[in-house]
């Protein structure tokens, strides 16, 4: 089972792999106005739930949802808004094929639910976009052998 530490270490990857992002963070939606001097672009992984187990005709899965967000701080000009909504949009399919055709290839499924545009948020005035995303993962490991 691929557990919640590693997923955010996968993101984590991808986004240092990425020559665009700057900067990975993650938690809860606060920490992104913390990051006040961090390095821009920046990737944000937030957890939002989990589904809990599901048995299935493929056996046990897991779902989390979590929101991700790729943002950027605009300069002053109307022009340079619509650069930075157009650069962070590509930085977000970018990591999603990490997980679908880069050197990480594993018993995952990675689906984005919504797209939403950021203007001008937290902080920092922060603009970008945030996808509500799912991450399905086989649950054979949570088995009642292996309780200590």
């Amino acid at each position: 089972m691929i557990n919640y530490k590693d997923i955010v270490d996968l993101f984590e990857t991808a986004v240092t792999d990425h020559s665009y992002l700057k900067y990975f963070r993650h938690g809860t939606i606060d920490n992104i106005d913390v990051a006040v001097n961090a390095p821009l672009p920046m990737a944000f992984l937030r957890p939002l739930q989990g589904i809990g187990l599901v048995t299935g005709t493929s056996g046990r899965n897991r779902e989390l949802t979590f929101e991700l967000y790729v943002l950027d701080q605009p300069k002053i000009s109307d022009e340079d808004g619509r650069v930075v909504l157009s650069n962070t949009e590509q930085a977000l399919y970018d990591l999603f094929s990490f997980f679908y055709d880069g050197s990480y290839q594993q018993s995952m499924d990675i689906q984005m639910d919504t797209l939403i545009p950021v203007n001008e948020a937290f902080q920092n005035r922060l603009s970008g976009w945030v996808a509500t995303i799912r991450i399905i993962t086989s649950a054979q490991g949570i088995s009642y052998c292996n309780i200590p």
